[in-house]
């Protein structure tokens, strides 16, 4: 089927274009569909439901908000061929199922933690915690910041996300630090890092990965602070980075992205 041929990681030289991306996603979809138009009712006369879950996918990608059907309804399509074909080669359809149900549990696992951290919303923004700031003495407090719109970027350096975020921060930063804007890079110590122009760090200890943020700061002319608050994560329920939370002038939540 044509769609199987498409059935692959996107290409290297594309994979950092979101436009590229979704145009292959959107390929993807198209040839899935024409797939399914004509193979969705011989799946069974024709032992075709691995081909069919596959396609399934394939047109699911291409819209989110479609994705968590398209792995159910693929799941039993391989539940059909893994049921009809009790002899054969079951090993990439038992595969797939494992990938699709593992996947439906972290979408699950992550529309929840989305619903309990939108619950900060409207409310007084947590306190960061213990931390520290990067080449300054004293701690950062939200309560020094109050009067001010703050965001919030928990971050590491070896997150390419968090890297291609960066610049549109300091752009921000720099044109409304004057009206009342901060905007505070929040990362923690992961044991290793990543320097523009440098690569990657390995087996840091504190004071190396202090200096690995300093640096990679450095590359990317971030003009604003860099606080290592560890609890903060967990106050702000951060699950994966980055994740930006905008705080306004009364020191309430008002906004909160995950990803890039």
């Amino acid at each position: 089927a044509p769609v199987a041929k498409h059935n692959a990681a996107p290409p290297a030289k594309i994979r950092r274009d979101r436009k590229a991306i979704n145009a292959w996603l959107k390929k993807g979809a198209e040839l899935a569909s024409t797939f399914l138009e004509n193979w969705a009712d011989k799946a069974d006369a024709e032992n075709g439901h691995l081909m069919v879950a596959k396609a399934v996918i394939w047109k699911a990608r291409a819209d989110r908000k479609a994705i968590d059907a398209g792995l159910k309804k693929a799941v039993k399509h391989l539940d059909k061929y893994i049921e009809a074909n009790p002899d054969g080669d079951l090993e990439e359809a038992r595969k797939l199922k494992k990938s699709y149900v593992g996947a439906i549990k972290q979408n699950a696992a992550r529309a929840k933690a989305n619903a309990e951290r939108n619950k900060l919303k409207g409310k007084p923004a947590p306190v960061l915690g213990a931390n520290d700031v990067l080449d300054q003495d004293e701690p950062m407090t939200l309560a020094s910041l109050k009067g001010k719109v703050v965001i919030l970027d928990f971050w590491a350096t070896w997150c390419g996300p968090c890297r291609r975020v960066i610049p549109h921060l300091v752009e921000l930063y720099n044109a409304h630090k004057d009206e009342g804007l901060m905007v505070l890079g929040v990362p923690r110590l992961y044991g290793g890092g990543f320097v523009p122009g440098e690569g990657s760090k390995r087996d840091l200890d504190k004071d190396a990965e202090y200096d690995v943020n300093r640096r990679c700061a450095k590359a990317m002319k971030m003009t604003y602070p860099i606080v290592f608050a560890p609890d903060a994560f967990k106050a702000y329920m951060v699950k994966g980075i980055p994740q930006l939370v905008l705080i306004d002038r009364d020191g309430k939540v008002r906004h909160i992205q995950v990803g890039a």
